[in-house]
């Protein structure tokens, strides 16, 4: 079966395709209409020296205490920018920051340029409750990023801060889960009345062939008679000479003298001819 057949039983089965894809229209908007809206919306934090660690490095140039910080050097704000992006992918961060859930952060952290900024993406159910993890945001990056340091043995004087890389974006509402509802849908409703077109066609395609059998047999049922008439032999028989039993005279009305011989199936001679002055000489033979 190919597309024209497929495209055939459609339009023959048109009572059973028009249904079924009128039938996904509505579940399809329905879908639609029944999606939930996410809010979107993303901060982002730049990993810089806090003042006191700018304090402690002049005074270290001047023959004061050294800065001991494990971080301290031209790498040390982007080693520390990759271990935040780390820690805000956990769960347990997340769950620090953000008890009530609800809300989805994905950190991204550009290996290439800018290698101390970190953003965020929050997404929500709410536009309030993204407006809020936000805001959450800007002072909880900072605690993280101060644990990590911490932990790592830095003393408290001499750490890193997470500053405001740019304006947050105020939360953008989407739907992702409409598109994909309607599609699959609205695919699984045009298939499902493909398939019913196909499968009435064939059987109404098979009980046509069921009833032709039938027919053929009620014909070959008939009297002897009728199929004697319908039957033609292909040798004729040969027919009596003239003057047999059929009756039929030796002449024809068309002149043929030799029909009898033509009816018998043997070649025609030409008649002899008989001249009637003769007769007496014939009759003394």
């Amino acid at each position: 079966m190919d597309l024209l057949d497929i495209l055939r039983a459609c339009l023959k089965r048109w009572y059973v395709f028009v249904p079924v894809v009128g039938l996904t229209a509505w579940l399809a908007a329905g879908q639609y209409l029944a999606a939930q809206p996410q809010y979107t919306a993303t901060t982002s934090a730049l990993v810089v020296p806090s003042r006191d660690l700018i304090v402690a490095r002049g005074a270290q140039g001047m023959g004061g205490a050294p800065v001991t910080t494990p971080f301290n050097g031209g790498g040390g704000a982007t080693s520390l920018a990759g271990m935040l992006t780390a820690a805000l992918s956990t769960s347990t961060v997340r769950q620090e920051l953000l008890p009530g859930g609800g809300v989805l952060l994905t950190p991204v952290r550009n290996p290439t340029s800018d290698t101390e900024l970190v953003s965020v993406t929050v997404t929500a159910n709410s536009e309030a409750r993204a407006t809020k993890a936000v805001e959450v945001l800007g002072t909880g990056i900072n605690q993280v990023l101060a644990n990590l340091q911490l932990a790592a043995g830095a003393p408290e004087g001499q750490l890193y801060v997470a500053a405001p890389g740019g304006p947050s974006d105020p939360p953008t509402v989407s739907y992702p889960d409409r598109l994909r509802g309607v599609v699959g849908v609205s695919l699984a409703g045009v298939l499902a009345a493909v398939v019913l077109s196909i499968l009435v066609q064939a059987l109404a395609r098979g009980g046509a062939q069921n009833r032709v059998p039938r027919q053929q047999t009620k014909v070959r049922r008939g009297p002897v008679s009728a199929r004697k008439r319908t039957t033609t032999p292909q040798h004729p028989s040969p027919q009596p000479e003239a003057g047999g039993s059929t009756g039929e005279p030796w002449w024809s009305e068309e002149g043929e003298e030799d029909l009898p011989r033509r009816r018998s199936g043997f070649p025609s001679e030409p008649a002899a001819t008989v001249d009637l002055r003769d007769a007496p000489a014939l009759r003394r033979r």
